[in-house]
């Protein structure tokens, strides 16, 4: 484009939906950074977005083919900023959290017999308390008895 055809593109423009560009504008790059910050899109409706999205889109085709001018630079900079802003919505999007399976023991091993717990001295097979309950149990009637 000629220097001349700049200034002439500049001329035909409306000033006013230049003015309603920038206002419509103005707003996406707070929308953004807040975004991005807080890392979270509580609040956001994505169809909202994918229709200001084509919205600016179409704006952007129609100066294109009928009425080129460089208003067309804040069409596309509208898009970009609701497009970064409809990724980052994705992007913190919450995601279902996955509950752990926990697998459940259908038997009760013995401290004794399981291979983690034999060097655990009060766990050990020749500790009475395991190994000979009856004994301990003996030993507890004798105090209480008072024998």
């Amino acid at each position: 484009m000629d220097p001349s055809g700049f200034f002439d593109s500049i001329a035909r423009m409306s000033w006013f939906e230049v003015g309603m560009l920038i206002c419509f504008g103005a707003g996406w790059p707070f929308s953004v950074w807040k975004q991005w910050k807080t890392k979270t899109s509580a609040g956001k409706s994505l169809l909202f977005l994918v229709l200001v999205l084509i919205g600016y889109l179409l704006g952007a085709i129609h100066k294109l083919l009928y009425s080129p001018d460089v208003v067309i630079v804040l069409y596309l900079v509208n898009f970009l900023l609701v497009f970064v802003d409809l990724c980052l919505c994705f992007r913190y999007q919450p995601r279902p959290q996955a509950t752990p399976v926990v697998p459940k023991m259908h038997t009760e091993i013995h401290p004794a017999r399981h291979p983690s717990l034999e060097s655990h001295p009060s766990l050990h097979p020749a500790h009475e308390a395991v190994d000979r309950p009856n004994e301990t149990r003996k030993k507890h009637r004798r105090k209480n008895e008072g024998g």
